[in-house]
């Protein structure tokens, strides 16, 4: 399977289709300084991120992985997209974001779906229907952001009973719950 946003912190992918829209937020952290490079930043670089996570999202749905071609005009809209999906995730509420229209098909008994648009327009099609299939699928309340304020690493929850607020303990949990005991001890 091809390396991914996620590898580059350690994270599992999430189920099926679910895994693109991952991958999508995983391309840059919360944190403008990160050392962390924002994947979205040039045209070579966000079209390096695409060609994987198609074949991420091609492999983890048995679907073929449809040809996306990036063009400079399309790195804005990509990283609105990004940040809009990022907020549904922290607030679970909907902002306005494009629409995007899809092909549904019904062939063999099965109904198969495509986006239509060039760029990022493609790019949003799937993202949105993914996360439809997540709502109906019960997966929706299992992909979670880091919640770090300076990370936001993207992340499948895969705990029993939901709770996982860090996408890694010992990076992002240990900082957070060190400097929330200190507050506490300097309080009295």
């Amino acid at each position: 399977m091809p390396q991914g946003s996620s590898a580059r912190f350690g994270l599992d992918l999430a189920p099926a289709g679910l895994s693109l829209v991952q991958e999508l937020i995983n391309t840059a952290l919360l944190d403008p300084h990160s050392r962390v490079p924002d994947l979205l930043a040039s045209v070579e670089s966000a079209q390096g991120w695409l060609d994987a996570a198609l074949l991420i999202w091609a492999e983890s749905t048995r679907r073929a992985a449809p040809t996306v071609t990036l063009t400079a005009s399309d790195l804005p809209r990509l990283r609105a997209l990004r940040e809009a999906v990022r907020a549904i995730l922290l607030q679970r509420a909907v902002p306005a974001v494009p629409s995007q229209r899809i092909e549904l098909e019904l062939t063999g008994g099965e109904v198969t779906y495509r986006p239509t648009g060039e760029g990022w327009r493609s790019v949003s099609g799937l993202v949105h229907v993914e996360l439809l299939l997540a709502q109906h699928a019960g997966a929706w309340e299992r992909i979670k952001t880091c919640e770090n304020p300076v990370c936001g690493a993207a992340f499948y929850d895969r705990t029993r009973n939901g709770s996982r607020v860090w996408h890694d303990t010992k990076t992002c949990g240990n900082v957070m719950n060190l400097r929330a005991s200190r507050a506490r001890r300097a309080r009295g």
